[in-house]
């Protein structure tokens, strides 16, 4: 069972019925042991049980506002547990039982059904609420009502037996006007407010799926899709569809129809399967394929745009990712708008990694108890349990609800492909250290460096990179950031330390990260090829360095220019390479003219401004070249300065002002007259 609105738990749980797989890897794997990859949440949120002391009558789930409504004392109070604030209480004045509650998308006015032809509104507000109104159905006499969701804070949607119907509602003026309808037969509903996305079943056997999104006062409608009915059902009942088999939810920003199917026990491939309908405004068509091994009841969570299924009769839980690596199998259909069948290629995925159980839990044996230890071993997979999308799971005979939880770490040693565990990591929120503890494994103390398999473990971290810094191109899927400044320090910087790696060894890992980064359009940073040239020069590898650099291995860039002309006293060509770096960086005229005067090339100073000619942008070098020829008493280049810049005097400004040239002047005549 997936998601329901609103759902209603009473005595008896039901669930989806399917089945799961078990894709267990053979190899080195079955050696490793599977700690919980999915948790619950340490905190749950506690609620009084269904039939709890005779005094509840119902529990209601709502998962787009995350409510919990406990309805007790003949329909007369509710209990309202929002799962991320303080509960509160409303009370009403009697009337026939209330049959399900939802607030709108601001928790302001809350809808409540009590019969199968009308809703009735509440404007509510802490402390109090007002008179309620009530709206029937409009569009046909005979109609019932079947669902109904809140599209809007004032906008709310009917699914009755014979169609949907948009109304504008005011609850502060008790008002409510219908905006548009759609006269359709309707077994069953489900709806995602996150994609805006309806998905009416019709037929029988509700294998007929009429998708519309809504939003903002519209209904746009979506070519219909005729689903493959189920070849068996675990009970051996008539094959077709509910509302247990059929979810919406949203996976990296798309919207998909999930169908669950059994298929018979004679069937030689996969047992059961999840089938995933992406819907788009212009066609709905089957995308992935969620194959599972085994016959029996199953939940689905999605954490993360991680597919999570548990599998209650083996106490075990499952995993998916549609964009992980997967076969492509083609398929044959004919489009709902035309008789042409088309091809379609649709993705065939198995378990990622082997399933696991997730673990017990301690819980307090009462929902309101204050004694700490009047605890009790909660153990998971009860028949209880309901699953809503995305996280959240409840146990409304206990009396709580959890959120489910990715343990990331455990999934480290269950990849056997470590470019596939990065791949997975990246479409993960929060894992950066994750996937730095993965690089740095594979250059950890005593094992071999291999400077290829490196490299494509980059060319993953590059790509997903690549495509995050993309702002031209619509990215619905978003990847974890790890930036160079995170690969220097978490990687590079500590395998330069290390006294049992070569530099030979520890430059071709640096030159794998530069071809990744550079293969991916991406600018390599300074600092990268800063470590190169550092570990080239403490290790004398002088003729290396200058071919890297004559062929542009190693980009232009300010402060590798800087760094080598530190390196003159080393290597002496060290200073030339430096200069002809400044001058390919075209903006470095004052760089270029200091390193000059550092060295006491004067003349070739003067040259180099005399070839720049007007387009100088260097400030005040007249001032600095004279006073460097001073200090250093190198009296005939002042001299031959000199004559240079008072030749130059009102057409550049090589000095402040004339003030700044005339101190030169009387140490230019005192020479002439030595």
């Amino acid at each position: 069972m997936n998601e329901k609105t609103p759902s209603v738990f009473e005595g008896t749980t039901t669930v989806a019925t399917t089945s799961s797989a078990v894709a267990r890897r053979r190899g080195p794997l079955e050696q490793v042991k599977i700690l919980p990859y999915v948790a619950l949440n340490d905190d749950p949120l506690r609620f009084e049980p269904v039939h709890f002391r005779e005094e509840v009558q119902k529990v209601c789930y709502d998962e787009v506002n995350e409510h919990v409504f406990v309805v007790k004392n003949d329909f007369q109070i509710v209990r309202v547990l929002p799962v991320h604030e303080n509960s509160f209480r409303i009370k009403f004045s009697g009337g026939n039982p209330l049959t399900s509650l939802r607030f709108n998308l601001c928790a302001k006015t809350l809808a409540i059904r009590r019969t199968t032809r009308s809703l009735s509104f509440v404007n509510f507000k802490a402390g109090g609420n007002q008179h309620e109104f009530t709206q029937a159905c409009k569009t046909k006499s005979t109609a019932q009502l079947k669902e109904f969701y809140w599209t809007a804070n004032d906008e709310i949607i009917y699914v009755t037996s014979h169609g949907l119907e948009l109304y504008f509602i005011n609850a502060e003026k008790r008002f409510a006007k219908l905006q548009k309808s759609i006269s359709l037969s309707v077994s069953f509903a489900v709806y995602c407010k996150t994609c805006n996305l309806l998905v009416a079943a019709s037929s029988l056997d509700g294998n007929v799926f009429y998708p519309f999104f809504i939003s903002q006062g519209t209904i746009t409608k979506v070519p219909k899709i005729q689903i493959e009915l189920p070849i068996v059902t675990p009970n051996n009942q008539t094959p077709k569809f509910t509302n247990a088999d059929v979810s919406v939810a949203e996976l990296y920003g798309e919207p998909y129809i999930f169908v669950v199917k059994n298929h018979p026990k004679a069937f030689t491939g996969h047992k059961a399967e999840i089938v995933l309908y992406k819907v788009t405004k212009e066609k709905v068509f089957k995308a992935h394929i969620l194959a599972l091994s085994q016959h029996g009841r199953f939940l689905i969570n999605i954490v993360d745009n991680v597919v999570i299924v548990h599998r209650q009769a083996s106490q075990e839980t499952f995993v998916f990712d549609i964009l992980a690596p997967h076969q492509r199998i083609e398929q044959s259909f004919s489009a709902s708008s035309s008789s042409k069948n088309i091809e379609q290629y649709v993705s065939f995925h198995r378990p990622l990694v082997p399933s696991c159980s997730i673990a017990p839990t301690i819980m307090k044996r009462a929902w309101q108890t204050t004694n700490q230890k009047d605890t009790f071993e909660m153990l998971p997979y009860s028949k209880n349990w309901i699953s809503f999308f995305p996280d959240v799971l409840v146990d409304p005979k206990l009396g709580a609800l959890w959120c489910v939880q990715l343990k990331l770490e455990n999934f480290l040693p269950l990849f056997g492909d470590k470019i596939n565990l990065i791949d997975f990591l990246l479409r993960r929120s929060k894992t950066r250290h994750l996937i730095l503890t993965v690089l740095q494994d594979e250059v950890k103390p005593g094992k071999k460096i291999e400077t290829t398999r490196i490299g494509e473990l980059f060319d993953v971290i590059t790509i997903s990179l690549a495509r995050t810094l993309n702002t031209n191109s619509p990215n619905l899927v978003v990847y974890e950031e790890v930036s160079q400044q995170n690969m220097m320090k978490n990687l590079f910087v500590p395998l330069s330390e290390r006294k049992d790696v070569s530099s030979k060894v520890f430059v071709a890992v640096l030159l794998q990260f530069v071809r990744s980064l550079n293969a991916n359009n991406l600018c390599v940073e300074h600092h990268i090829f800063e470590l190169v040239i550092k570990s080239l020069v403490e290790t004398g590898r002088f003729y290396q360095l200058h071919q890297f650099l004559q062929y542009h291995v190693i980009d232009d860039s300010k402060p590798v220019a800087c760094l080598l002309l530190s390196l003159e006293k080393k290597y002496a060509p060290a200073l030339q390479l430096a200069l002809d770096m400044f001058k390919r960086l075209g903006n470095s005229q004052d760089e270029i003219f200091h390193v000059l005067l550092s060295e006491n090339q004067y003349m070739s100073a003067i040259r180099f401004l005399r070839r720049l000619g007007k387009e100088v942008a260097i400030k005040t070098p007249g001032y600095h070249l004279l006073q460097t020829a001073l200090d250093e008493k190198r009296m005939p280049e002042f001299l031959v300065a000199y004559k240079f810049f008072k030749d130059r005097m009102g057409q550049i400004t090589d000095f402040e002002n004339q003030e700044q040239f005339s101190k030169f002047t009387s140490y230019y005549d005192e020479m002439l007259t030595l």
